[in-house]
């Protein structure tokens, strides 16, 4: 079901980033979350590109990992993978 791979995304992200892609009671000022209720793809990659840095510490292909969160996070649900596609992808097959 593709509403679970949106979540398995958000959960990646939580695990990773040691907090949600958006806040339950989002902010004016929360990124993530506007990127994400305007369906603003392009937004969402940008802002995640900056957290690169961030998980460049800890994984050693952060490229990969970016690329698997903003497949399963897709607003569109048709672009999101399946989960053999997902077992199949190169971050999760590394790791």
């Amino acid at each position: 079901m593709k509403a679970d791979i949106y979540s398995f995304g958000a959960m990646v992200f939580a695990l990773i980033f040691k907090t949600y892609p958006y806040k339950t009671k989002p902010t004016k000022t929360d990124r993530l979350y506007k990127f994400i209720a305007k369906s603003d793809f392009d937004g969402l990659w940008e802002s995640l590109k900056r957290l690169k840095r961030d998980i460049e510490q800890c994984e050693p292909d952060p490229d990969s990992l970016l690329d698997l969160l903003m497949t399963t996070m897709s607003p569109d649900p048709v672009k999101r993978p399946s989960a053999r596609q997902i077992v199949k992808h190169k971050w999760f097959i590394t790791n």
